[in-house]
């Protein structure tokens, strides 16, 4: 008998029209459609269509495929496909009637079905729970635009797990696989939409978890469960775990669209598509939820919040604060070691019309629940947010080793600052970052500076901060026989440090070596603030060959100065309580003057909380003289806290305080110089008696004149424009001293000054140039 072959592939046999014609004869259309309908079940898991036939051979094979779809339709068991009745006791009946076999851990047992649950084309209304499916149930559909279940439930729509823990009595998953049958692995759910319009507050879609080898999709579709507490996907380890799950869906507006929660999701492969309304989250990890040894992808379109509102929703969530209660030593929610993808864009829609810069509108990227513990963490992929301006993650550096992905992050740039955000990609077009030119980021590893030691297992980029002292580097948790290449980072102080690197002379993993390029070890750069990067490579981790790049500083902070208040007396004292707080840090400076014959003594300078006291500098003679002392501020100085000029004998003085900040630890006094006008002048001009020596500094000059206060006004005369000169008073009032001062960006300024009162006077004038 001839064969044909459908266009499926598959072959059935063609009766001949009678003896020595030779002709086959016409296919029955009845019988294609068979032949298509058994296809289509065992290709795709989905119900065929079975028409009656009336071709002795069409009746055979219909008889045939009906013995071989094994299942239980739900319509033959009083489902009603137009959902205007409950379905929900059809549904449990159907799954009733199926074969059984037990669940065994040596310990506890349980009966589950196992079997098709076939669902027809139309709408299932559900008003209640079908109850735990079991992990061995295919609950498949003719396709999501053509089934449809209405969840009208608090529960779940559809729920399948396994209450047996495989682990016990051996704490191992030998006995999963130790079955009759199947074997362990899980059903699967294709083939219709769960609709949770009408279910309650808390409902979910589909609810799976503590078995392997689910299957989801493509053709399925969850919409809708959007009230609190909803979620669509909820993968849910009450038991043991989820792993080896495969597959794809799509989800509508749901509170939650996807959420893991608890133990172990490792070795699955899932793709998701999601439409978010504001307010609505993607991806939940939650209770020490794990996935990591796999694929995890979803494209996502998230609504702009309305107008006025702000959007508390996040892409992808990470912890929620929660750990596995059942497994103490699993702290946080890891997505590690996995290929991730989440490709999105926030949109508006015709409600939702806030300005593309309003960050607010728009979900957050991806958020840590709790920044101690959660973690996303040796990943590769993509992280792609688009659309109008994400609010970025709440993600920060000084997490050394919660945050490793390696692969390109754009439109956030708090988890990748070398990217600009990317607004408008669609519908309005904008350039597109080629992959090439986004960068990646490094896992960063643990700096232990207390033992300056690097754990070479947790990072491949180190970051030594700001060297407070020389530091002798260890390398710790060396691998054997590994290749690795790193990065180190060590930025300058104000006081220069140098780093020992490891040496030996026979290396070993316990005693490594580092081989510098021209074979001498580098010294770091002795600029304050200079930045120094060192990159090192091994093939067997004992022997290191390390390069020291090109150093770079940071712009210097200038140092700025505020007026701090004066007093004057005619004692033995002056006490002085600043105008303003002075922190920790600052350094605190005190022009101390006098116009009394015969006062040369240096004063000495105090203050309530015992910080220590310089005197820097001094000029003048009898009639007018000058003192500079200062302090660095390691006790803050309230505003009731007094600074006190202590003199031999009663004399009068008066006593000017000035605040600086970005001077450091230890200031140090690169130029010192005077003036003393001994007649009456109609201005005092200084200027220092060379080129400032330090990047970024900071000019004080002082003057104090006999004669009588007057009012005086501080001007520039510099060879380049550097601003203009600040003052104590401004020249409102009539005073007998007067400061003034300039921040200096740079080294080789010439700072002038020139001090006009508005009557002459007879003055000495000092002017100090400090630096970090």
């Amino acid at each position: 008998m001839a064969r044909t072959t459908s266009p499926r592939g598959f072959n059935y046999p063609e009766p001949s029209t009678g003896p020595g014609t030779g002709e086959p004869a016409n296919v029955p259309a009845d019988l294609q459609t068979l032949v298509n309908g058994l296809e289509r079940y065992f290709d795709e898991g989905l119900p065929a269509e079975l028409p009656d036939v009336t071709s002795p051979i069409g009746a055979a094979l219909r008889a045939t495929i009906a013995s071989r779809m094994t299942g239980a339709l739900v319509d033959a068991f009083g489902a009603d496909p137009t959902g205007a009745t409950d379905s929900t006791a059809a549904f449990v009946a159907a799954l009733a009637s199926m074969p059984t076999t037990v669940v065994h851990n040596g310990t506890a047992s349980k009966t589950y079905p196992v079997g098709r649950l076939m669902l027809g084309h139309g709408k299932y209304r559900l008003d209640g729970d079908v109850g735990n499916v079991g992990p061995w149930v295919d609950v498949l559909g003719p396709g999501h635009n053509s089934c449809t279940l209405d969840y009208r439930g608090n529960g779940s729509c559809i729920r399948a797990w396994n209450e047996v823990d495989p682990r016990y009595p051996s704490n191992t998953f030998d006995v999963m696989f130790d079955q009759d049958k199947p074997h362990g692995i899980g059903g699967r759910f294709n083939g219709y939409t769960i609709d949770g319009t009408n279910a309650g507050a808390g409902a979910k879609g589909l609810h799976v978890g503590d078995f392997e080898g689910g299957n989801l999709g493509p053709e399925l579709f969850i919409k809708h469960f959007n009230k609190t507490g909803s979620v669509g996907i909820h993968f849910d380890n009450r038991i043991s775990w989820s792993e080896n799950w495969r597959g794809s869906a799509s989800l509508l507006d749901c509170k939650t669209h996807v959420l893991f929660s608890k133990s172990s999701m490792s070795y699955n492969h899932l793709d998701f598509k999601i439409y978010a309304r504001h307010n609505q989250d993607g991806i939940v990890f939650t209770e020490g939820a794990a996935y990591y040894n796999g694929t995890l992808k979803a494209t996502a379109n998230f609504e702009v919040a309305p107008t006025g509102t702000t959007n508390n929703a996040a892409y992808l969530t990470i912890g929620t604060g929660q750990d596995d209660p059942g497994v103490p030593s699993h702290v946080g929610s890891w997505l590690k070691n996995t290929h991730l993808t989440l490709q999105g864009e926030c949109v508006r829609t015709e409600v939702s019309t806030q300005s593309a810069a309003v960050p607010a509108g728009c979900p957050t990227t991806v958020r840590f629940g709790d920044l101690t513990k959660d973690k996303l963490d040796g990943c590769t992929g993509i992280m792609s947010f688009g659309g109008q301006t994400w609010k970025q993650s709440n993600w920060v550096s000084s997490l050394d080793n919660h945050l490793s992905f390696d692969g390109v992050i754009a439109g956030d740039q708090t988890l990748n600052p070398g990217v600009p955000f990317m607004t408008n990609p669609f519908p309005v077009r904008a350039p597109i970052l080629p992959v090439s030119t986004v960068p990646r980021t490094l896992k960063r590893g643990h700096y232990y500076s207390a033992s300056s030691t690097i754990d070479l297992q947790s990072g491949d980029y180190f970051d030594l901060g700001e060297l407070a002292a020389d530091v002798t580097l260890i390398f710790g948790n060396p691998i054997a026989n590994a290749p690795r290449r790193i990065l180190i980072r060590a930025q300058q102080g104000s006081l220069f440090r140098n780093i020992t690197w490891p040496s030996a002379t026979s290396p070993s993993i316990s005693a490594p070596v580092v081989y510098w390029e021209g074979g001498v070890p580098p010294m770091l750069t002795r600029v304050g603030g200079a930045i120094d990067a060192f990159e090192l490579w091994t093939i067997d981790g004992a022997r290191w060959h390390g390069r020291q790049r090109p150093a770079f500083a940071l712009p210097p902070r200038l140092p700025v100065a505020a007026y701090r208040g004066r007093a004057a007396a005619s004692t033995a004292t002056v006490n002085v309580t600043p105008s303003g707080e002075v922190p920790v840090g600052q350094t605190l400076v005190a022009f101390v003057a006098t116009t009394a014959a015969g006062a040369t003594a240096t004063p000495t300078v105090t203050d309530a909380k015992g910080n220590t006291w310089t005197v820097d500098a001094t000029t003048g003679t009898d009639g007018a003289r000058v003192w500079v002392a200062r302090a660095v501020v390691t006790s803050a100085l309230a505003t009731t806290d007094a600074v006190t000029v202590t003199w031999s004998a009663a004399v009068a003085s008066h006593v000017t305080l000035i605040a600086v900040t970005n001077l450091g630890a230890a200031p140090k006094l690169d130029r010192v110089a005077t003036v003393d006008q001994a007649a009456a002048s109609a201005f005092v001009e200084i200027a220092p008696p060379g080129p400032t020596r330090r990047p970024a500094q900071i000019a004080l000059a002082f003057v104090a004149t006999s004669g009588g206060g007057t009012q005086w006004t501080a001007s520039g005369d510099n060879p380049v424009p550097l601003g203009a000169w600040s003052q104590s008073t401004a020249g409102a009032t009539s005073e007998t001293g007067q400061a003034a001062w300039l921040s200096l960006p740079g080294a080789g300024i010439e700072p002038q000054v020139r001090l006009t009162p508005a009557a002459a006077r007879r003055s000495t004038a000092v002017l100090v140039i400090y630096s970090a």
